[in-house]
């Protein structure tokens, strides 16, 4: 039973989560061996703009395991808050963990909590043959439990995005895809590498008419009316929330933005035709990652190389910071985006599936008592 859970300190991330990791969970091996140093865990966890947070949890014993999580943003609905990896000893303890970062979610307004699970499919493929392909193995009572509680978690409002795919460009594809082996410096300042990035593709552009440009806080109309244009464009048209204050405050008037954005001009009619927003998210075994939220360019300049541009210049980005790698969801029913991301170089995380608790229904599981 977890007697207490507390935010780690910087000690904990060097020895307490990383000992409950390896030693108290053999159920679950580690998916990749870790790229990173404990210096860089402390420095992008503990600095004055932490890349993501941590909980440690604990029984009468001492550590047990470990919650990561950091906050993304929808440009449609607002902050959203994602579970990227929970480590303890036993299923019993997924609920009320879950539910502390529920709390956490309501107490910072945001409109979501996100995590991701495995699809599991085993018909007529041995487990650990089946999922191979990650490099671990997980035995039949932990499926069981897995699959019990993500029943538990629907009955209580939270849903599963059947219709979502994760795409993923590691570094490899990065590279091949910007064709150059850019020097990268994780402590560049994330502005200075879009305008960076965003200089080289606009020499290409020229010839198109068209222009790529960090968006300020003067071109929050151009991007709204973009966002809303996406939205529209995948038969969605009210799901666009955020007011322009909203954006205004979490994107551009803030030391620390919560998202980026990049917008497409017509240069002839100098009038917004595309935009492009991101933020970072963090993955404790290869580090920052640039994930993008939306892409969208209207249809008449989807023949101009636009959406490859912006692509292009977006994989600049992360190559430039130094991103272990650059991430993005799309529908299943697009299949010209998702021909278009796999002539790119992109693939598509196979059995990844999205869950979350959203609205009205992560207040509710927020409030349940135990």
């Amino acid at each position: 039973k977890v007697e207490a859970i507390h935010q780690a300190i910087d000690e904990e991330c060097s020895n307490g989560w990383r000992r409950a990791k390896m030693d108290n969970v053999p159920d679950v091996k580690r998916l990749t061996a870790s790229l990173l140093t404990e210096e860089t865990l402390v420095r992008d966890g503990f600095g004055n703009v932490p890349l993501y947070y941590s909980l440690i949890l604990e029984t009468k014993d001492g550590v047990c395991g470990a919650v990561v999580f950091f906050f993304e943003y929808s440009t449609w609905e607002g902050r959203v808050l994602f579970l990227k990896r929970l480590v303890i000893p036993s299923e019993e303890m997924r609920l009320p963990i879950l539910q502390t970062l529920a709390k956490i979610a309501v107490r910072l307004d945001c409109v979501r909590l996100v995590w991701q699970v495995i699809r599991f499919v085993f018909f007529i493929i041995d487990v650990t043959c089946a999922l191979a392909f990650l490099s671990f193995t997980l035995s039949i009572p932990v499926i069981e439990a897995l699959k019990e509680t993500e029943s538990v978690y629907n009955s209580m409002g939270a849903s599963t995005l059947d219709d979502i795919l994760t795409l993923i460009m590691d570094e490899e594809s990065i590279a091949a895809f910007v064709s150059a082996q850019t020097t990268s410096n994780s402590s560049m300042h994330v502005n200075d590498a879009i305008d960076d990035c965003i200089e080289c593709i606009n020499r290409s552009l020229r010839e198109c008419k068209i222009q790529l440009k960090r968006a300020t806080v003067d071109d929050l109309d151009d991007m709204r009316n973009q966002v809303q244009g996406l939205a529209t464009h995948v038969q969605e048209p009210d799901a666009v929330k955020t007011t322009l204050e909203e954006l205004r405050l979490d994107g551009f008037e803030t030391p620390s933005p919560m998202f980026y954005c990049l917008l497409l001009y017509d240069m002839e009619t100098s009038k917004a035709c595309g935009v492009a927003t991101i933020f970072f998210g963090y993955d404790i075994d290869s580090g920052r990652f640039l994930y993008l939220e939306d892409l969208f360019v209207e249809e008449q300049y989807r023949k101009r190389r636009a959406g490859k541009s912006t692509m292009l210049a977006l994989a600049s980005i992360a190559q430039t910071l130094g991103c272990g790698s650059f991430v993005w969801q799309a529908l299943d029913w697009n299949k010209p985006s998702l021909e278009f991301y796999e002539r790119i170089g992109a693939r598509v995380q196979e059995n990844l599936l999205t869950s979350r608790f959203a609205g009205k229904d992560l207040a509710r599981f927020a409030a349940i008592s135990r």
